[in-house]
């Protein structure tokens, strides 16, 4: 990358913090095993932006996208390695990388169904806005992976921030298709039967609030919602008490 210093140029707001130590072991892409250091460079201008100019003998393209749309540009593998990135950068602990993630940690989202014993769901109505999964959809509860959180904490977490309720008693749902669009993410099933006074709007979207099952697909919703509601109305058909 030419015309464009960073450390001269942005002395005051370059960290220099390290956030990712990454092996990789040779394969078809890389003949030999490789080491790279990933720091915080800072925020780059608009007018930094637009001065940036690549080495044709090493590179042919570059672009800013959002977390979510670079999904749509990298294999699986290669996604999950950014998204372990990026949660290393917001939990300001570095990630040491040298293999694939060992069985159980192979996550970076959750998505939370919580139901009641009246046969409700609860659902988020998302904001609308660019570069966010789903915008202007309702969903259940769900977001991404902080620190070293197992699924459960980062389930109740989630619920307690977006939905103001203390969630216990999860159990985990079949796993999620990838054409499901749901790709790295745990899903969990927990029952909640406090009143929906309780319920509070956390920082994130527009409003939450209980649907009962037979209304949520008149809304606006995700295609998994197809695949998950009958799993949930067969549970709740079992079900006779509640944990809350």
């Amino acid at each position: 990358m030419e015309s464009l210093d960073p450390a001269a140029e942005n002395p005051q707001v370059l960290r220099r913090r390290l956030v990712a130590v990454i092996h990789t072991q040779a394969d078809a892409d890389h003949p030999v095993p490789v080491a790279g250091y990933v720091f915080d460079g800072g925020t780059l201008t608009a007018e930094q932006q637009a001065r940036i100019r690549l080495d044709p003998a090493e590179h042919t393209e570059f672009r800013f996208e959002t977390a979510h749309d670079w999904r749509s540009r990298m294999t699986l593998a290669h996604y999950q390695r950014l998204r372990q990135v990026l949660r290393a950068h917001r939990s300001g602990v570095p990630l040491y990388l040298e293999r694939p993630a060992p069985d159980g940690d192979d996550f970076e989202g959750v998505l939370v169904f919580v139901t009641d014993g009246a046969g409700r769901l609860l659902m988020h109505l998302r904001e609308d806005r660019p570069g966010m999964a789903w915008p202007g959809y309702w969903t259940p509860i769900g977001g991404w992976r902080e620190a070293d959180e197992s699924t459960r904490e980062s389930a109740v977490r989630e619920v307690r921030e977006e939905a103001g309720i203390e969630i216990t008693g999860l159990r985990t749902l079949p796993g999620p298709h990838h054409d499901l669009g749901l790709p790295l993410t745990r899903v969990l099933h927990a029952v909640w039967d406090g009143p929906e006074s309780d319920l509070q709007l956390g920082d994130e979207g527009l409003a939450v609030r209980m649907v009962p099952f037979d209304e949520v697909l008149d809304l606006k919703v995700p295609p998994y919602l197809h695949h998950y509601l009958p799993l949930l109305t067969t549970a709740a058909d079992r079900t006779s008490g509640s944990t809350s």
